[in-house]
């Protein structure tokens, strides 16, 4: 059951939920992908709900979110792409989901519980808290996170309250509110946002909303703003994963 993947170089891995739940790697060449032998390893909690996995911005560390044990996995990354065992750290917010790595390799993480968390990765792939549970102030069910490439902000995708939730995220990595009651973009009842994606640019940020079966973008202004920009619909039921190319 393979629900998340990242590509770092010529490298591919998988986060897989089913069964027992883990990672495993791909050699990349064109459009063929190819085993690493040895690259499998199970998550380290290992009892289930895997939620997303990436590559940290030089390669060299994977990390996995677990929510059904609020833990955070980290991977050294190896010669030839095959990773070690994982490193287990508790998260600061009660069920990690999704999460991004900042310009300066800082881990910013959405908690479903209702919040969202920064790690700074140390020596050792140790993670350390920065920000612990900044809540989202009554916006339910943060389930992803995306930061904008510039590093000066981040936001949640809150799929149980139909809203977005922006953060200013400090040189330090640590997060503050955009908006006192947490909304800084409302796509609705019912809208159920999922996975988002920002432009290389960080002008623009696209979320795959769910409920109306749409991509809709929103223009990110120089405070954090987001500004309606457009809507494409007629997604198929069950579409879930977004990238901007």
């Amino acid at each position: 059951m393979p629900i998340s993947l990242t590509l770092h170089d010529h490298v591919l891995y998988v986060l897989n939920a089913g069964g027992t739940p883990n990672i495993t790697g791909f050699a990349v060449k064109g459009d063929e992908l190819t085993p690493l032998a040895g690259s499998t390893r199970p998550l380290g909690a290992g009892t289930g709900g895997p939620a997303e996995v990436a590559f940290s911005p030089n390669g060299k560390v994977l990390a996995v979110t677990e929510k059904a044990s609020s833990t955070i996995d980290t991977f050294t990354v190896g010669g030839a792409g095959v990773v070690g065992e994982a490193v287990v750290h508790p998260s600061a917010g009660g069920t990690p989901f999704g999460f991004d790595f900042d310009q300066r390799g800082q881990v910013l993480v959405s908690n479903a519980s209702g919040s969202a968390s920064s790690y700074a990765l140390g020596r050792d792939d140790q993670l350390s808290v920065i920000s612990g549970a900044v809540s989202t102030n009554g916006q339910a069910a943060p389930c992803w996170l995306i930061a904008t490439p510039s590093g000066r902000y981040a936001y949640t995708a809150n799929a149980g309250s139909g809203t977005i939730s922006g953060f200013s995220v400090a040189p330090n990595g640590s997060l503050t509110l955009l908006d006192a009651d947490g909304i800084t973009a409302d796509l609705g009842a019912g809208s159920h946002p999922l996975d988002e994606s920002v432009s290389r640019d960080s002008a623009f940020l696209y979320n795959l909303t769910d409920g109306a079966h749409a991509i809709e973008g929103f223009s990110i202004g120089h405070d954090g703003s987001l500004t309606p920009a457009g809507v494409t619909t007629g997604l198929p039921v069950g579409a879930a994963g977004l990238v901007v190319v």
